[in-house]
């Protein structure tokens, strides 16, 4: 029993060592396909299906989670796919949020519809596998459950999902530089208010010297003729006393 323990039990190291190296791979995996997805839609991130409801999305990031979890995955970037797996999740708990990929997805189905009812219009042969599968209902909710279809309504919402982005930023950048060029325009306002404050007091303290020089001028005229008054009474004042001199002589 000795002799039979010791193949059993390499056998089970080696079946341990496959299993662990098989985790591995498919934690590395998986951390390679979330950081290969495209960052704008969370659906894609989770690896969900656009109709799935919150417990299947709950499911789908548990999943993914738990295999790219920076305690668990030795892959150099682990940590950044758990951050964007968590992103995504929240994302999508997030109600305004997830109404507007939503409608953004259900556009992109729109189009693709109408795209394929345009080009399917006047083709016999559609018709013909039409009536084989029972109606054209019949052959389209096939056609729209294939993995083609699926990639196409992907690839469809990432054109979407992208020129809404870029219409959201173009719009953000122009929110940014308005609100630049209003903050430049009270910038501009309030040195100009300062500056006509500045030069308001620059002109009352003038207002102040220019008045006092005027007083002190006035009073400058006023003081001279005081004292030419005061001469010219003086000199009146004179005459009648030399001219009592004269006749007191005679």
């Amino acid at each position: 029993m000795m002799a039979d323990a010791g193949p059993s039990a390499s056998g089970d190291d080696a079946l341990r060592d496959f299993f662990n190296e098989v985790k591995v791979e498919a934690r590395v995996g998986e951390v390679t396909r979330v950081l290969a997805c495209f960052r704008l839609n969370p659906y894609d991130i989770l690896n969900a299906a656009y109709d799935d409801g919150p417990e299947a999305i709950r499911r789908a990031f548990r999943k993914a989670s738990l295999l790219v979890h920076p305690d668990k995955c030795t892959h150099p970037r682990a940590k950044e796919a758990f951050e964007l797996l968590t992103k995504a999740n929240a994302d999508l708990k997030d109600e305004a949020k997830r109404k507007d990929v939503d409608a953004t997805i259900a556009h992109a189905l729109h189009v693709l519809r109408e795209e394929r009812r345009k080009a399917v219009a006047k083709d016999n042969a559609y018709q013909a596998a039409a009536a084989l599968k029972g109606g054209a209902a019949k052959l389209e909710a096939d056609f729209e459950a294939s993995s083609g279809f699926r990639a196409q309504w992907r690839a469809k919402s990432r054109e979407l999902l992208l020129e809404l982005e870029w219409r959201r930023r173009r719009l953000g950048k122009r929110l940014a530089e308005e609100e630049e060029r209003e903050a430049k325009d009270k910038q501009r306002f309030a040195e100009s208010n300062k500056k006509k404050v500045a030069e308001h007091k620059d002109w009352q303290r003038g207002r102040e010297q220019r008045a006092s020089s005027w007083r002190g001028f006035v009073a400058g005229v006023q003081k001279k003729k005081k004292r030419k008054k005061a001469k010219a009474e003086a000199v009146v004042g004179a005459v009648p006393k030399a001219a009592q001199h004269h006749r007191a002589a005679v």
